[in-house]
Order: structure tokens, then C-alpha cells, then sequence
């Protein structure tokens, strides 16, 4: 979800939203998925990002943010 707007435009709800729905939900789903890919010794998690998470837009920084919070290559290890 995303709420394309200025930086102090935004509500707190606005960004706890975006955050639960881009962030904390593919989290949560990874550490529930981990546990059986741990004991098969074998799976692949695949998060779909976006270039937003890359870019310094004043009117999506929610949307960025959360979806840079993403990266999650650290799993490979």
C-alpha cells in the first residue's frame, strides 16, 4: 500500500499502515515460512520490492521506506 504524498502530509496512521501492510506482514510470513524451510534444510523466500525503495521522493517516503526495510539478502547466510 502507499500513500503518495509530502512528508508532513502524511497521518500517523497513514505511515503504521504502510508499514504493517509493506513491512511487518512479509516479516512475519518469512519467520513463519523459515522455521519448516530450516528443518528441510531447503527453500527460497523471494520479497517483491520496488525502485521506490531506492529512490529520495519527498512524496512517497512511507512507501520507500517500507519497502527498503525489505532487503533481505542477510537470509542467504
Amino acid at each position: 500500500t502507499a500513500h503518495f504524498k509530502d512528508i508532513l502530509s502524511h497521518t500517523d496512521d497513514e505511515y503504521q499502515y504502510t508499514l504493517i501492510v509493506n513491512t511487518l506482514a512479509p516479516i512475519l510470513i518469512t519467520e513463519d515460512l523459515l522455521r519448516g524451510m530450516i528443518t528441510r534444510n531447503h527453500g527460497q523466500i523471494v520479497n517483491i520490492l520496488s525502485n521506490e525503495a531506492l529512490t529520495e521522493d519527498a512524496f512517497s517516503s512511507s512507501y520507500s521506506s517500507s519497502k527498503a526495510a525489505l532487503f533481505s539478502e542477510f537470509l542467504l547466510s
